[in-house]
């Protein structure tokens, strides 16, 4: 018996239409209807399956009556490091030469071994990638160019015409999401997103993630580490006493010399945080990463120029951002790009109130200044990014790199926002400190 998964079922008219599509001309295919978070639904339902392929179909797809025989006879001819079946129909434009063209479609057929090569998790859940739409693109990547996907046109297929949600602004998505998927790409029967990493002798940039549960967000954070197409990092991860699954999760990683975890014995705030990571740091740059944030692959590639230019005076180095609006389901809305100020002096800095990111310290200036001030408003807790950098203004360079090199989440749970009426009075405390002289100088 075939499993064929029908995926955003969530649109009930149109799953039904193709159920009912395929209970007449496909009776005997085991049917799925998969509505939310299709990864985590699909590795369950493909735990104890064990024929050999199974179906992708979209909830308005439609198949005629000659589709199953057609299909017994590809696959009966289908190579064995074949991974599956790319169709296109056969009325329309045939699909560019590039196996994954962009945007890309899915695979209609899966080899169902090739799939679980690697093991569980088959497919990547919401917390190892957030767009679900693209879990099953996700898995080719991943799969490797151990395994090819044959292209067939059939007209006995009628892909669904279901348009894309109005808030989902698919071209811009697919270019940001694309690289990061591209660079799971691995050997056939990769492991996972999250690889077992080669050690590094002589590292030059510690990301260092501060965590509080966020346990739901920190592994795509830390799967855009690892993607990342300069290998000169390390990663500190702080879990600050979380009480969700964050430490669980954290010691299931790969283990790897080159990522550290430090548990704070009680919940002492984002500045304590830092300064622990900060004390263990052994490189010359120190990145800051916010546990639902992520960096796009090229982050630290682009940092490089300017790391390496760097006059002995510059303390830090920050750059561009992408925003993305967390609606109520998970979902992430891109909001466009964001480039940060360029100068900007105390007044402006904190009237702006936009976040500079990422931050990439001079791990020498820091330890220098002291690292980041328990003792300020709030014991540090808000608003420590501001106080850094207003403070390593007065004494250092703080420059800007004109790249884009962050993915910054937008949601309204975080501290920040549960927060945002405390503003107010750490600004007016702020503006009050001897300490915030100093101008932040443009590049060049």
């Amino acid at each position: 018996m075939v499993l064929a998964f029908v995926l955003n079922a969530s649109n009930a008219a149109e799953a039904e239409m193709t159920r009912s599509n395929l209970a007449r001309y496909a009776p005997e295919w085991e049917v799925e209807l998969i509505q939310r978070m299709p990864a985590k639904a699909m590795n369950e339902l493909l735990e104890p399956y064990d024929q050999p392929f199974f179906l992708t179909l979209q909830a308005g797809d439609r198949l005629r009556p000659p589709f199953v025989a057609e299909l017994a006879d590809r696959l009966a001819g289908l190579p064995a490091n074949a991974a599956g079946l790319i169709y296109y129909r056969e009325q329309g434009s045939p699909l560019h030469e590039s196996p994954i063209p962009e945007p890309p479609p899915h695979p209609l057929v899966w080899r169902t071994d090739a799939v679980k090569l690697g093991g569980e998790p088959y497919l990547a859940e919401r917390e190892l990638l957030p767009f679900e739409a693209y879990v099953l693109h996700d898995k080719m990547f991943r799969l490797g160019a151990g395994w090819n996907w044959p292209v067939a046109g059939s007209s006995m297929w009628e892909p669904s015409r279901t348009r894309k949600p109005a808030w989902q602004r698919v071209e811009e998505e697919w270019e940001w999401v694309c690289p990061t998927l591209e660079a799971g790409r691995g050997p056939a029967g990769s492991p996972g997103p999250i690889e077992l990493l080669k050690p590094l002798e002589s590292p030059l940039i510690t990301i260092v993630i501060c965590s509080y549960n966020n346990a739901e967000y920190l592994l795509w954070a830390i799967r855009s580490v690892c993607s990342q197409t300069a290998d000169v990092w390390q990663l500190i991860v702080v879990d600050d006493a979380s009480t969700d699954d964050t430490w669980t999760k954290l010691q299931a990683l790969p283990q790897s010399s080159r990522i550290a975890l430090i548990r704070n014995p009680v919940n002492k705030g984002k500045s304590h945080s830092l300064n622990a990571a900060l004390e263990a740091c052994g490189t010359p740059w120190l990145l800051e990463l916010d546990a639902d944030d992520w960096l796009p692959p090229d982050c630290l590639q682009k940092l490089l120029p300017s790391i390496r230019s760097a006059s002995p005076d510059t303390a830090c180095l920050y750059g561009d951002h992408c925003r993305w609006t967390e609606r109520p389901r998970k979902e992430l809305v891109y909001n466009g790009r964001h480039p940060a100020l360029a100068s900007w002096n105390p007044e402006s800095l904190l009237e702006e109130a936009a976040p500079l990111a990422p931050r990439c310290y001079r791990t020498e200036a820091l330890r220098r200044l002291g690292g980041w001030a328990v003792t300020a408003l709030y014991d540090g807790r808000l608003y420590e990014d501001f106080e850094i950098l207003l403070r390593l203004a007065k004494s250092f360079r703080v420059r800007h790199v004109p790249e884009m090199l962050y993915h910054r989440r937008i949601r309204s749970s975080s501290i920040t926002r549960r927060n945002s009426d405390k503003y107010a009075a750490w600004k007016r405390w702020m503006l009050r400190k001897a300490s915030v002289a100093g101008t932040e100088e443009a590049p060049g």
